[in-house]
């Protein structure tokens, strides 16, 4: 998926906001959209900077066990201080 198109899969959850299922999660769907963007900046920005002629292959056990877990399990990841939000989430 482009990232493009991810980004605005993303915005149509814009007027859920303030939603939130404490089912699910104990933040709510804002929390959710602003670590999602947080994500993609990352990525994207150290994909620009990376040098493809560097990367040494090595085993990654988490890696393994995420993809033959087909994801990560609910409640077990926990994500850098980098990409937690801070403070109230609108839209703007």
């Amino acid at each position: 998926m482009f990232v493009s198109e991810e980004l605005e899969r993303l915005a149509r959850y814009f007027p859920e906001l303030d939603k939130m299922n404490v089912q699910v999660s104990s933040v709510p769907v804002g929390w959710h959209l602003e670590h999602s963007f947080k994500v993609i900046i990352a990525v994207v920005k150290n994909l620009s900077q990376s040098d493809p002629h560097s990367y040494r292959r090595r085993i990654n056990l988490s890696w393994i066990y995420i993809i033959l877990r087909d994801g990560i399990p609910r409640g077990r990841g926990r994500s850098p201080k980098i990409a937690q939000p801070e403070g109230v989430i609108n839209q703007d």
